[in-house]
Order: C-alpha cells, then structure tokens, then sequence
C-alpha cells in the first residue's frame, strides 16, 4: 500500500468527504425543487436541461447560451441572478453528481467516466474531482466498495441515494 493511500483509509476522512458530496447532492436537489418558474427562470431551465442532456458532449457555457438565445456575458448575468452561482459551477456540480453515481453503480473504468461527464482527459477529471469531493475518484470507489457497495451494471437510482441523504428537501 503507497503512503499516499494510507490517508483514505481513516474513517473520519472517508466521511468527510461523503458530507462534502451529500452536501453538495442536497444542494442540487433543493435547487431543482424550489425555483419559481418566471420567463428568465424558463430560460435558464431549458438551458440546465440541455446542459445535462450533452455533458458527454463536453457542453459549456457558451453551448448553454446559444441553446436559450443568449450571448455568453447576458447569459451568465442572467444565471447568476437566477440561481447565485455561474453557469460553470452548474456544469461542475452536474459533472460531479454524475460521475459519484457512475463510480457507485457501474463497473466503468476512470477514462470511460471521464469522458462520459465531459472531461477531454482522466488527469482533468481526477484533479476537479479532487477539488470538489476531497479526494481521487480512484480512492472514492475504492471506500465505497471497501464499504460493501459494490458497482452494479444498472442505471443510477438516484432516489436510492437521496433518501440515504441527512438533508431532506422540503
């Protein structure tokens, strides 16, 4: 075992960083459940939804304004008013949640998730992954099958895995 890898294997880490992603989980939940539909806040739905629809494509910003008529600046000003947050920190969380539930639940390898979430190199995908869950993709399946959750063949299910969340959506 590599010293670099002894660190994963304190419990308190571990859980650390399943917070930081339950956190981040609820945070795109609650997100997706309490908006107000008004004409900027269709727009801006239309666009997470083509968003999330071409993440495998490598979609960014850009793509998102162009889907709703918009140019990149208005677009991103419009987005932000309507959520608190860019438009690029949607796609990374988008990017993050998906690729927790293909780590989880499929026997893909790093590259295959990688691109399937819209990274051009697994390098790019472990180091934003890093950045926001707080540790290697590789380490994160690791502990989750340590843990006796073994990656299924199936689609995510992710209502399974919101009802294991502490935070509950109202």
């Amino acid at each position: 075992m590599a010293m670099g890898d002894l660190w994963w294997r304190s419990d308190s880490l571990r859980l650390l960083a399943s917070a930081r992603l339950a956190t981040l989980l609820a945070r795109l939940h609650e997100e997706h459940t309490t908006e107000a539909q008004t004409p900027a806040n269709d727009e801006i739905t239309r666009s997470e939804r083509y968003a999330r629809s071409r993440l495998s494509h490598g979609v960014n910003v850009q793509d998102m304004a162009r889907h709703v008529g918009l140019g990149r600046v208005r677009f991103q000003q419009r987005y932000r008013e309507a959520r608190g947050k860019s438009p690029s920190r949607f796609l990374s969380e988008e990017r993050m949640a998906l690729s927790v539930r293909l780590l989880q639940e499929s026997s893909l390898n790093l590259e295959q998730v990688s691109i399937r979430v819209g990274y051009r190199s697994r390098s790019a995908f472990t180091e934003a992954f890093r950045r926001n869950v707080g540790c290697t993709p590789a380490q994160w399946r690791r502990s989750h099958r340590e843990m006796g959750q073994p990656a299924k063949e199936k689609a995510p299910n992710v209502d399974a895995f919101n009802s294991t969340l502490r935070y509950r959506p109202k």
